[in-house]
């Protein structure tokens, strides 16, 4: 009792030190301009994103906010993805781990994501190993994470990757790891549900299991036709189905 009144006229006698103005000083910070970036992504508004993403970039490194700081880039990176900007990423992916390195603990989910982007990267240019060796190390963070979006996601480039290097039994690890993670953690109808399908039919027909990689491809076709986008990424998706099918069928 006698400690409880003690606080008490602690926090009263605060609270007077400090009026409302300056006690709002000390909250916990806002980064609504991460949540506001990736809503001006969806909408395809890039130019947009960029100002805001820069704006806070100065924001944050002024206030020594690092891990707001270091969110930024994995968005910037996406940003320069669909821009076409590709020859900046290398750069943009260094600069934001090691910020990260230097600001943030090792196991940061943020570290993971920008891992799978640096390895997304490496294999896209040819650098197969480097990228593999990058996407696993994401992996091994983004596990330990409820960056579940990202985990599957990294799931699905270390699947691709190992599909087209012929290497199918870590292929179908990944696979069953990333269907794993999207079933349990993920909502209905994600993006990721139809892409894995749709590497589970090329994997099942390359393993000659056609049967069974026709009715996951016409699956797959099923759940992208029901939530077809407006985007033609959408569309060319859809389009690759069909054409796996087609394959399936010849």
């Amino acid at each position: 009792m006698i400690f409880r009144t003690v606080w008490v006229s602690w926090l009263l006698i605060w609270l007077f030190a400090f009026p409302p103005r300056v006690v709002a000083n000390y909250a916990a910070p806002s980064f609504s301009e991460l949540a506001e970036a990736d809503s001006l992504f969806k909408l395809g508004k890039y130019k947009e994103q960029e100002k805001i993403l820069l704006l806070a970039q100065e924001k944050y490194s002024a206030g020594k906010q690092y891990w707001a700081m270091v969110k930024t880039y994995p968005k910037m990176v996406r940003l320069y993805e669909a821009t076409g900007r590709d020859d900046e990423i290398p750069q943009l992916l260094e600069e934001g781990i090691s910020l990260g390195i230097k600001h943030l603990p090792p196991q940061e989910a943020v570290m993971g994501s920008l891992y799978m982007m640096k390895g997304e990267n490496l294999v896209s240019r040819g650098m197969l190993d480097q990228g593999l060796t990058e996407l696993r190390h994401g992996l091994t963070i983004l596990q330990h994470s409820e960056e579940y979006e990202d985990l599957t996601w990294c799931c699905v480039d270390l699947l691709i990757t190992h599909f087209f290097i012929d290497n199918l039994d870590s292929a179908q690890y990944y696979l069953d790891l990333g269907q794993e993670v999207c079933n349990n953690h993920l909502p209905e109808g994600h993006d990721a549900y139809p892409t894995l399908l749709d590497m589970a039919a090329m994997l099942y027909t390359k393993l000659g299991q056609f049967e069974k990689g026709l009715e996951t491809s016409i699956q797959s076709a099923a759940l992208q036709e029901g939530n077809l986008g407006p985007t033609l990424t959408d569309t060319i998706d859809l389009s690759n189905t069909y054409n796996t099918i087609g394959t399936t069928y010849y």
